[in-house]
């Protein structure tokens, strides 16, 4: 695990992203800086997320990928060598991070973080629903369509890069989300609740009338 004074780090660097304005005034420029804090909120997002200690061979961390952390790009890449070069030499849970490119996503095996690219030949719908359930942090990057957006979804608010958070596909997943990146989040999706509400509450009937006994006084 990261150290606290590690995550205090990353979170203020987390915050200062969050709060990192675009410029308007240079599109390439802009394009530019968009795709660097993206690429910065893959790793740094990471240390703020609990793997399960228990899942199968595939996603563990004990696996054949397991040496290492392991941020998967799914589609086509926009982040290059940038992310490469950001990431070279970063530990996160005592493992070297790499980048992996993937064309194909079939069942996202080895991935801890999965990028899903909106302009890969895959449908991100079809990633999305692929990988849904498994450990993988899925990050896509703006969509309007439910099916079709990540645990981490990306979303441009102010002029800077923000994200909201789906806890309901987190929790299918088993992953959790630290509260401190919780409260980063422009919006969160919640987990539906497993306890079902008590049945309302209904005013007992009103007593019947009573009829007089057979033989009783008569008025």
């Amino acid at each position: 695990m990261i150290p606290f004074r590690h995550k205090a780090l990353w979170l203020s660097c987390l915050t200062a992203l969050a709060s990192m304005m675009l410029p308007g005034d240079a599109r390439a420029q802009q394009s530019d800086l968009e795709t660097a804090v993206k690429a910065t909120y893959l790793y740094k997002l990471a240390p703020f997320v609990q793997w399960p200690a228990d899942t199968g061979a595939d996603y563990a961390m004990t696996s054949d990928h397991g040496t290492t952390f392991n941020l998967c790009i799914a589609g086509r890449d926009p982040f290059g060598a940038l992310l490469d070069d950001a990431v070279r030499g970063l530990m996160i849970t005592d493992r070297p991070v790499i980048v992996r490119r993937m064309g194909v996503v079939l069942d996202g095996a080895g991935c801890h973080v999965l990028y899903v690219s909106p302009d890969g030949r895959q449908p991100a719908e079809e990633i999305i629903e692929r990988v849904h359930g498994k450990p993988i942090l899925t990050v896509t990057d703006g969509s309007d369509r439910p099916a079709e957006t990540g645990i981490i979804d990306f979303v441009e608010q102010d002029g800077n890069i923000r994200f909201r958070i789906d806890l309901a596909k987190a929790e299918a997943g088993n992953l959790a989300i630290s509260s401190k990146l919780l409260s980063l989040a422009v919006s969160v999706v919640e987990a539906p609740s497993d306890v079902e509400p008590a049945p309302a509450q209904t005013s007992p009937p009103e007593p019947s009338p009573v009829e007089p006994a057979a033989g009783g006084p008569q008025e």
